[in-house]
């Protein structure tokens, strides 16, 4: 069982908060498809991205966006913590 709260959801048997991961559409110059949180700036608009859900590592989102593209990175401005 999980709660919203400010665009986290918060699970009740976790302490930590999980984010919602998106991968662009559309590949960069070196053909790597980039994971964004929820919050990002560089996020691209609705059309250019695909959600790849909730996760509380950027790990589990990086393996859910290589089920989607094989190329994958994670954006340095949002996926640094």
């Amino acid at each position: 069982m999980a709660v919203l709260f400010n665009q986290l959801l918060l699970p009740l048997q976790k302490k930590e908060a999980m984010f919602c991961f998106f991968i662009a559409k559309k590949s960069r110059i070196n053909n790597r498809h980039v994971i964004h949180t929820h919050f990002c700036e560089l996020l691209p608009e609705e059309n250019g991205r695909l959600e790849l859900g909730y996760f509380d590592d950027i790990e589990s989102a990086i393996t859910a966006g290589k089920k989607r593209f094989s190329r994958v990175e994670v954006c340095k401005y949002c996926c640094n913590f």
